[in-house]
């Protein structure tokens, strides 16, 4: 850590204050709150070295406002671990929103013109094959394309009409 930082890691609150920064008047670097009547400074608004310069001309007596990070530094605005921080940080978020929408837009596209699988001449070769006399397969191609329930019969019209024959092309087991 720099040497001009030294000062701003020994800094501490000595008796938090429960006035609220939006209610307060002023800029983002310094507000004035009309509970204690004093100025409070942002320090994590101002550069290292300002917020040093500021610590040292009032001495140590003043109120203040700061950012500390887990480690225990005062984030400022000039802390480039902090500004990397994040950085990176909008940098995944939105890569991570770019490639959802990557993957929506060619899922979609797939989706409106790819034939279904059960229709693909490749599958209906399969789904009609030797292959599909034996099990486990059997299944797993009625599950997926089941078979017609074909019925052979005579059908009755009600009103009285004759019954009509009723004759299957292709009965299953041919």
């Amino acid at each position: 850590m720099p040497a001009e930082n030294d000062l701003l890691a020994h800094v501490r609150i000595a008796s938090p204050c429960t006035a609220s920064w939006e209610r307060m008047e002023g800029d983002e670097r310094v507000r004035y709150c009309d509970h204690c009547r004093l100025n409070v400074y942002n320090l994590s608004d101002m550069s290292a070295s300002e917020a040093e310069a500021l610590v040292r001309e009032k001495e140590g007596r003043l109120c203040a406002r700061f950012y500390r990070r887990r480690d225990g530094t005062i984030l400022t605005n000039n802390c480039p671990v902090g500004l990397r921080r994040a950085r990176r940080w909008v940098a995944v978020r939105l890569s991570a929103l770019a490639s959802l929408l990557g993957v929506a837009a060619v899922a979609g596209t797939l989706a409106r013109y790819a034939t279904p699988v059960v229709k693909s001449p490749a599958f209906q070769r399969v789904r009609h094959s030797q292959l599909a006399t034996y099990e486990p397969f059997r299944t797993l191609f009625e599950r997926v394309d089941p078979a017609p329930n074909f019925t052979t019969g005579r059908i009755a019209v009600p009103g009285g009409l004759a019954p009509i024959p009723l004759r299957v092309l292709n009965p299953p087991g041919r």
